[in-house]
């Protein structure tokens, strides 16, 4: 039996799969997916009408707002309810409008400043194609055709024309009305009212919220009643344009078109609380139209469609329920662990408390962990467990999974790998102390590894870095150790090749770090000595004074070694100059030394000596 075999009966997995019954069909049992094979093909195709999407809705519901300007126009157009075929004309006739845009910006010499370009924008635009207020018009290419306009149609269209100069236009939405906005910041925002042409920025300008009221029939709710008002993107406000199409397609009875249109909304934005509402609405009144004609097979159908998509519609629960048990099951069966455990952590959001799901999601992750673990896929390993020790944060297993997977990665990684993996997990499980050992091991044996390839100096940056990290502060005795060897090692190969200046700061390095190394203070004497005497056997007698003083104030093993070399140095030369007639100089050289050794009896004498030539 394995390590694996064995982690897996520790954590008791057993994956789960349940039936359940609708609370209203007691002899039926819940409808599955296969169950579509049964269904009128016709009414798979109108349910595929609805809830498929073409290649271009795909790239609507897909793609990261804030959306280019091209796009922000197709995907408008797209919601208004036209089809692929049928967009090429009236996005030329958007296009010439901002061709026409912008040649009026440059002829009245707008500036390019945001908040003056973006009024321009709205004037021009109600000059040039908002003609009419059309509570109905919820559609751009209508604006194109009919210049008749609403609140939200007019306020995407002007969204898209501004997009075209850069500004970023959003919307805000009230209970019964929506409007643009421009964001500079949290603090910088202009209401824009784009049913008027003078609606930038309304609350500062008289007369126009009474003309906006007049038009529309909406009072304004200004910045200050935040609590009535909710920002929305680009997602959102296409969303808008679907659901006021809603509205209209319920009015006229196209239930299925309306549907589609409401389900669109809701894959764009379904945490705006009018669209999950209104979506919740929509199906409950797609399956009483079903049940109505008593097409049980049908409705059971299209819940389970429904549910699919929609899982928080909570007359679909209990079957919701059991699809997500029973998906979970079948996808880990079939070794779609990734699947498995999206659709399992899907259902929990749903069903948070419910144990028979974390059992499957258990499973799965530890399955899925196992396969990115031998496949070398360890960015993937690391992401999914941390989900996992947030999902079951009382299973050590896990969070001893992670360390493993961290600490198996380093040994192969580039220490800037294996650092940022570390510091990642160690971000993760704070108080994992052999998390931290492993960290700091590795730099020791990567730093081990430069020194090999003749890199000390860069082991010893390493290691010096390590040193100073917050994350490694409790292991510096494993650290620092070697730190204080390696800077010891790197001092002696100075001192062979008689760089005795850089040994010298490198053993300081090392003597700041433990004063009391033997090696290392033994070192320091050997390198300021044979340092001053190269200097002193170079006629360098002010550099070489200079290096005993500064090895003699550290020295811990031989001062006297020091003194004496001092003493040899101003006696030497100062019997030199007076042996030279240099009397006067030779008198100074000997009161110099004496400043530094004032108990050398020699040096006394010889003053003495070469004062009485002196007289």
């Amino acid at each position: 039996m394995n390590e694996w075999q064995i982690l897996r009966i520790l954590i008791g997995l057993i994956m789960f799969s349940v039936t359940v019954r609708t609370p209203t069909q007691e002899n039926s049992t819940l409808i599955s997916i296969e169950a579509a094979e049964i269904v009128k093909e016709a009414f798979a195709d109108e349910l595929d009408q609805i809830l498929l999407l073409s290649k271009l809705e795909q790239q609507m519901i897909s793609t990261t707002p804030p959306y280019s300007y091209t796009d922000y126009a197709i995907f408008a157009l797209l919601a208004s309810g036209l089809t692929e075929d049928q967009l090429d004309e009236p996005k030329q006739k958007i296009d010439q409008l901002i061709d026409q845009l912008t040649s009026e910006l440059e002829l009245r010499q707008v500036s390019e400043n945001v908040v003056s370009r973006s009024d321009h924008i709205l004037q021009l635009l109600h000059t040039l194609i908002f003609e009419r207020y059309d509570p109905t018009q919820n559609r751009i290419d209508g604006i194109l055709s009919q210049r008749t306009f609403n609140c939200v149609s007019s306020a995407v269209f002007y969204a898209v024309a501004c997009r075209k100069f850069d500004i970023r236009i959003t919307g805000v939405v009230t209970a019964d009305h929506s409007l643009a906005q421009l964001k500079l910041s949290e603090t910088a925002k202009f209401d824009i009212e784009t049913t008027v042409s003078s609606g930038f920025d309304p609350s500062s300008k008289t007369g126009i919220l009474n003309q906006f009221g007049q038009l529309t029939g909406f009072a304004y709710v200004g910045s200050k009643n935040y609590r009535q008002r909710k920002e929305v993107g680009d997602r959102q406000m296409l969303a808008l344009i679907f659901s006021n199409r809603y509205d209209q397609l319920t009015k006229e009875g196209k239930l299925k078109e309306a549907t589609a249109a409401l389900y669109r909304a809701y894959l764009l934005t379904g945490d705006l609380p009018f669209t999950v509402n209104t979506w919740e609405n929509a199906v409950n009144n797609y399956v009483v139209a079903l049940e109505k004609e008593k097409r049980s097979p049908d409705t059971l159908y299209a819940l389970a469609r429904f549910a699919e998509v929609s899982p928080k519609i909570k007359k679909i629960s209990a079957l919701q329920y059991s699809i997500y048990i029973n998906w979970t099951q079948t996808l880990a069966q079939n070794k779609n662990y990734a699947q498995a455990i999206a659709t399992a952590e899907e259902g929990l959001a749903y069903f948070p408390e419910d144990q028979f799901l974390r059992q499957n999601l258990k499973v799965a992750s530890l399955d899925q962990f196992y396969l990115l673990s031998k496949a070398g896929d360890f960015e993937s390993a690391f992401v999914l467990i941390q989900r996992m020790t947030d999902q079951f944060p009382f299973e050590e297993a896990f969070e001893m999974l992670a360390v493993n997977l961290v600490a198996d990665q380093a040994k192969i990684s580039p220490i800037a790998s294996a650092e940022k993996h570390f510091l990642s997990a160690i971000t993760k499980y704070p108080n994992n102390k052999k998390l931290r050992e492993l960290f700091a091991y590795k730099f020791v044996k990567y730093a081990e590894t430069l020194k090999v390839q003749g890199k000390a100096q860069e082991g010893i940056d390493l290691l010096d870095r390590a040193r100073q990290m917050d994350e490694l502060a409790l292991h510096q005795s494993m650290i620092v150790p070697k730190l204080v060897s390696m800077l010891n090692n790197l001092g002696l190969q100075l001192l062979q090749a008689k760089k005795y200046s850089q040994a010298r700061v490198v053993i300081e390095r090392g003597l700041d770090l433990d004063p009391d190394s033997k090696s290392l203070n033994n070192n320091w004497d050997v390198v300021m000595l044979q340092w001053a005497q190269l200097a002193y056997d170079k006629g360098q007698f002010k550099e070489s004074i200079q290096i005993l003083v500064d090895g003699r104030k550290r020295s811990k093993r031989d001062k006297r070694t020091f003194t004496q070399f001092l003493e040899a140095y101003y006696n030497e030369t100062a019997l030199r100059l007076l042996d030279a007639d240099k009397v006067e100089a030779s008198v100074t050289r000997f009161e110099e030394g004496l400043k530094l050794l004032p108990n050398s009896e020699t040096l006394k004498q010889n003053l003495d000596f070469a004062k009485s030539e002196q007289e």
